[in-house]
């Protein structure tokens, strides 16, 4: 059997997989609240720069195989893996991961700065939120699910947008 030649599809996959392990090494760089369960961690931010720098397909393909790699119980997230980990709290958050680094690039790709710093984040927050309610209550989830990360998941956005553009303007 011959050795096996790098084909362009496994080329592809190089930034993807890096990608993801940006992802989960974002995730360990985390700051516990102590009054909601959910840690302020950097693992946004490199959602969002994999949704620039690889593409808003490319993108959402890295967070997904980050998901795949936590469920199969690699330890990536904040606090461990596996399904479990996807079931609890948190999980709303994460699960959003791929869909939330496809409409910051898209939208990047379109030239809608105003719309990617807000759009995503926002339906994170929303999402992750009314995943948490079984978790906290109802009359606790915006307490500790949303008002919270509002303006840190904001502030990633443009943290994130300011460096993209910062490295194509050289």
């Amino acid at each position: 059997m011959h050795a096996e030649v790098l084909d362009r599809r496994n080329v592809d996959m190089i930034p993807i997989i890096i990608g993801s392990l940006l992802i989960a090494l974002g995730a360990k760089i985390k700051i516990p609240l102590g009054f909601t369960p959910v840690p302020v961690t950097c693992q946004t931010i490199a959602v969002l720069t994999l949704g620039v720098s690889l593409g808003s397909k490319r993108g959402a393909i890295a967070a997904f195989c980050y998901l795949l790699e936590g469920a199969m119980g690699l330890p990536v997230f904040a606090n461990g893996g596996g399904i479990s980990y996807l079931l609890g709290p948190t999980g709303g958050y994460l699960l959003t991961y791929p869909l939330e680094a496809f409409l910051f690039g898209l939208l990047l790709e379109k030239g809608h700065k105003f719309f990617a710093t807000l759009f995503p984040c926002l339906l994170q927050l929303a999402i992750g939120s009314i995943w948490m309610i079984p978790f906290v209550g109802i009359h606790q989830v915006l307490a500790q699910g949303f008002h919270p990360f509002f303006l840190i998941e904001i502030s990633k956005a443009i943290f994130v947008i300011g460096g993209s553009f910062l490295c194509k303007s050289k």
